[in-house]
């Protein structure tokens, strides 16, 4: 989803679980930060749907089923990671570009982190949003697919992870091959649904919109019964959810 840094101001949001609290705004999110820490080595998925599951509004785009409320916890998300992974579908669905933070957030990375997280792109025929390429981007396919033939163009920054279909534990490792530790994968859901069915997702960050979307679209995969609650916010009508598998 592209953001917009330039739209209105964002919306109250407060803590209903497991204690009730503001969640004051300031240009770092400081609030909000202490809630989603990123540790090396986690996968987190973050998705919204909407009150019937629904992954995208009637454009077919998630961004309308998304609102001021939802969108401050998404930045301090891509804030936090190395790596956004998306499906090559929904990255041109939903406009995908090389994503900017904003200087506050920015100056709260990690010292070993870039100034902005990475784009990895999953596909299998080649075709991706405009502005992405091999200096900015990643690609992540398989052996048996026609993006394969992106090596030449790609090089290193083509991520074959088997044949058939994508392993996400093969594509995880080879993020961390890359230095980039900390995951942040935003769909779609066919995606999603491929990286918890292998139990390559540590943490499901879930938001619930008031708003309605396609009924007859895709819907956005179940929280795995795992999993446990770690907090919920609301605000504006959107309750947001963290979920995490228990420490073993």
């Amino acid at each position: 989803m592209r953001i917009r840094e330039d739209s209105a101001a964002d919306s109250t949001l407060v803590q209903t679980h497991p204690v009730k609290r503001p969640l004051v705004e300031n240009p770092s999110e400081d609030d909000l930060r202490i809630l989603y820490p990123h540790a090396p080595g986690l996968v987190r998925l973050g998705m919204i749907a909407g009150p019937y599951g629904e992954a995208t509004g009637p454009d077919g785009s998630s961004r309308t089923l998304s609102g001021p409320e939802d969108l401050r916890v998404m930045r301090v998300l891509r804030a936090a990671a190395d790596v956004v992974v998306i499906g090559a579908a929904t990255a041109i669905r939903e406009g995908y570009g090389p994503i900017a933070i904003r200087d506050s957030l920015a100056a709260t990375r990690a010292p070993d982190q870039a100034p902005a997280p990475v784009v990895a792109i999953v596909g299998f025929t080649g075709t991706f949003p405009p502005g992405f390429g091999p200096d900015n981007a990643l690609f992540v396919t398989t052996i048996d697919a026609p993006a394969a033939s992106l090596v030449k163009e790609w090089g290193y920054s083509l991520i074959i992870t088997g044949r058939g279909s994508v392993s996400p534990h093969v594509m995880i490792a080879a993020f961390i091959e890359h230095g980039m530790t900390r995951v942040l994968c935003e769909g779609g859901p066919a995606l999603a649904r491929l990286l918890l069915d292998h139990d390559a997702v540590d943490e499901y960050c879930l938001t619930e919109s008031p708003l309605h979307g396609d009924e007859n679209g895709p819907v956005v995969p179940d929280v795995p019964p795992a999993m446990e609650p770690l907090h919920a916010l609301e605000g504006g009508g959107f309750t947001m959810r963290r979920w995490s598998i228990p420490p073993r």
